[in-house]
């Protein structure tokens, strides 16, 4: 009798043990799987950000490029003198209009409002620095 009992105990714990084992097995799963998830999701963010970190590059760039443009035509016109005060208020009337584009410009792609917009906003951005080196080249001719 002494001898079943310990048998009978022996095959719970060993049971036990069984059931302990299968549901660490199960969170080490669960764990496995949530850090899969993780990574999934660093490295997609990690991604997002080198995108973030070329676009901004590149508008930095643009940005640059259209300011020493501007810049170029301002030291021009400082070294030249209008022909007579119509083509001097004309050109003027363009830097002053190349200025205020290039304000709305930087202004716009400062903004991060986050909205869902971006499509528009990149249009936008884009329409004006086409209006920009289309005042340009009005005033460098």
């Amino acid at each position: 009798m002494a001898g079943l009992l310990t048998a009978l105990v022996a095959g719970c714990t060993i049971a036990e043990l069984n059931r302990e084992d299968k549901a660490d097995e199960a969170r080490v799963r669960q764990r496995e799987a949530d850090l899969q998830t993780e990574q999934a999701r660093t490295s997609a963010l990690n991604q997002q950000k080198e995108q973030l970190t070329a676009e901004l590059a590149q508008r930095q760039l643009s940005l640059t490029e259209l300011t020493d443009r501007v810049d170029q035509i301002r030291k021009a016109n400082a070294l030249e003198s209008a022909a007579n005060d119509a083509a001097r208020l004309e050109r003027k009337r363009l830097i002053a209009r190349v200025e205020e584009t290039n304000a709305q410009l930087t202004a716009l792609q400062r903004s991060t409002d986050g909205s869902s917009a971006d499509a528009e906003k990149q249009g936008r951005i884009a329409y004006l620095k086409r209006q920009i080196d289309a005042l340009l080249e009005l005033l460098l001719h």
